[in-house]
């Protein structure tokens, strides 16, 4: 799901948005979460414990804060993160 934005962002500025901590805290979090949403919502044999409960949490929590932080110090990346996030389905068929 983020390997569009991070071809669209390297194409608009590779040494603005590469190398980002926050950004990068984000990607991460996003995909780990959404992993471990998939196995919660599908695998019935899959019991988690309540430390990987609090942990997912608190990954939740610091893309959050990094998300603040980087809506703040760099705004073009976080319209650009997002538009590329909410946009990617209907233009990825497009050549």
């Amino acid at each position: 799901m983020l390997k569009p934005f991070w071809d669209t962002a390297n194409r608009h500025d590779p040494h603005r948005i590469v190398g980002d901590s926050d950004l990068a805290t984000i990607c991460r979090a996003l995909r780990d979460l959404q992993e471990l949403r998939h196995v919660a919502d599908y695998d019935f044999a899959r019991d988690f414990l309540r430390q990987e409960a609090t942990d997912a949490c608190d990954r939740s929590q610091e893309a959050m804060d990094a998300w603040a932080r980087l809506r703040v110090a760099k705004p073009e990346v976080v319209k650009l993160f997002a538009t590329t996030i909410l946009l990617w389905a209907g233009l990825s068929g497009r050549a």
